[in-house]
């Protein structure tokens, strides 16, 4: 895969796994500090987040990155 986008906005221990050892040219997801390992680019996503504006965001930045 070229890229890899995780939009869950809770922990899950086989999404992380897969991440971890995706050969994905490009990894995001949600921002948190003990994930910067599994994760090229990850945007902050609040409390009250959705997962429609969470994906919003990624769209965004990805946008942004590929101009």
């Amino acid at each position: 895969f070229d890229i890899l986008i995780d939009l869950s906005l809770n922990d899950y221990l086989p999404l992380l796994y897969c991440a971890a050892l995706s050969q994905a040219g490009l990894k995001v997801g949600r921002f948190q500090e003990n994930h910067e390992l599994f994760y090229d680019l990850m945007i902050q996503a609040g409390p009250e987040e959705t997962v429609e504006s969470f994906s919003m965001q990624v769209i965004h930045y990805l946008s942004r990155i590929n101009n």
